[in-house]
């Protein structure tokens, strides 16, 4: 791989900085430690999910695949029961002391885009950061692959460069991490270790002369991003020796090999996964069931596994949709779009679970109110004013507390459009 296609691949991979920098401050990606905070994951059910088929449970009429005496119950937890869902009833069973549902969320939009900004980022309108990449800004932006995202609500809002990385091909990151290899698999290589070594400490003086006597931005711009890139090469040796299988039944479970990898190689803080099949105006029952068996195999697989490497208070992962689906069925056994939608989150060690916050109506699903000071306590009457309708300013603001960015500013860049604090982690 030549100089120029490592730069690309590089800055592809989310490796290189997209600023100038003096070379003091590019040195801080040589010598900054490995992230040891949580690694928050956040999955968008892509195209609108049925919460009524998940943790808001509905029989009857609403949900033609089941009755409200078949509902299924797990601590605090009413979980809908399906046969083709049976990773959905498994995750639940095996984890609900560790999880928090809030229901009857207002997205306000039928609209996907806006649906997919606003539980993401708390907002609905343009230029504000998925709450992932933001928590990534603040906790340790310099690492190298601090956000990755596949998918789902994609903007950062200029707060840190995604990485954009397919956990299909390792050879790809082989061929980065080792530009040294004839192959990727390292049968060979063109030069011998002390050769390189005595190559690397030399461009390495270099490119600290070459810099020393510049000053245009432009040229400061490109020897930085040559000089990140080429850091790189060893945090990316520390992913490979986390990544030894990539493989996996569904494409989230590949991703989430890859965001796993990453976290324990100490180069990633976040990630935005996806799972897409949910848009269901036709054959809804069957179609979002499959859906939610791919994305629940996924959800399980990474609890699993950050339980079984002990990493599990050192995780938080929160699933949601772009909105919801409507309570009656069209003419094609669909369901069209719904505003009132739910998230699930896991976090032992970072908030209590078993616990449901608000809801919505039962004969229809509409929305609820609840008491900010008492959101685990009843659901009320959309009617009463003098109780408020959980929106997802209400969760996004309660997160950056959880994460302690609250006052960081960066995310003072972007207020959100609320007064009314929601206590859902405390």
């Amino acid at each position: 791989m030549n100089r120029r296609d490592f730069i690309k691949a590089s800055a592809l991979a989310g490796l290189a900085i997209a600023a100038p920098l003096p070379f003091s401050k590019m040195a801080r990606a040589e010598t900054l430690g490995p992230y040891q905070g949580p690694l928050w994951i956040t999955i968008n059910a892509t195209g609108g999910w049925d919460p009524t088929m998940v943790c808001d449970p509905k029989g009857n009429t609403i949900n033609q695949s089941f009755n409200e005496g078949d509902i299924l119950q797990y601590g605090n937890l009413k979980v809908a029961p399906n046969p083709n869902t049976p990773s959905l009833q498994s995750w639940f069973e095996t984890y609900y002391k560790d999880i928090l549902v809030i229901n009857g969320i207002d997205t306000a939009t039928l609209n996907h885009g806006p649906g997919r900004r606003n539980i993401w980022s708390g907002q609905l309108g343009d230029g504000n950061p998925n709450v992932a990449a933001l928590v990534a800004a603040c906790a340790q932006p310099d690492a190298p692959m601090a956000f990755i995202n596949e998918g789902g609500f994609e903007d950062t809002a200029g707060v840190i460069t995604a990485t954009r990385a397919n956990s299909n091909n390792l050879g790809f990151f082989k061929k980065m991490a080792n530009p040294n290899y004839v192959d990727k698999e390292g049968t060979g290589t063109y030069f011998e270790d002390d050769v390189l070594e005595v190559m690397h400490e030399a461009r390495k003086a270099r490119l600290e002369r070459q810099l020393s006597g510049k000053t245009l931005p432009r040229v400061k711009h490109s020897l930085s991003t040559l000089n990140i890139a080429r850091m790189g090469q060893g945090k990316l040796k520390k992913l490979l020796t986390h990544l030894e299988n990539p493989q996996g039944n569904t494409q989230l479970i590949r991703q989430a090999k890859l965001v796993l990898a990453a976290y324990e190689a100490g180069l990633a803080v976040s990630a935005h996964l996806s799972v897409s099949g949910f848009d269901t105006h036709g054959d809804h029952d069957n179609t979002q069931g499959m859906a939610l068996e791919e994305l629940f195999e996924g959800v399980k697989f990474i609890t699993d596994e950050v339980v079984s490497r002990g990493m599990e208070d050192n995780v938080i992962i929160a699933i949601s949709s772009d909105f919801a689906r409507r309570p009656v069925y069209n003419g094609g056994n669909g369901k069209d779009h719904w505003a009132y939608t739910s998230m699930v989150l896991y976090g032992p060690g970072h908030f209590k679970g078993n616990r449901v916050a608000g809801g919505t109506t039962q004969d229809g699903q509409d929305a609820t109110r609840v008491d900010p000071n008492d959101i685990f306590g009843s659901t009320y009457s959309d009617a009463d004013q003098s109780k408020t309708r959980i929106r997802p300013s209400h969760i996004h603001q309660a997160m950056r507390d959880l994460a302690g960015i609250s006052e960081n500013p960066v995310t003072q860049n972007f207020p959100l459009m609320t007064d009314v604090t929601m206590p859902f982690f405390s």
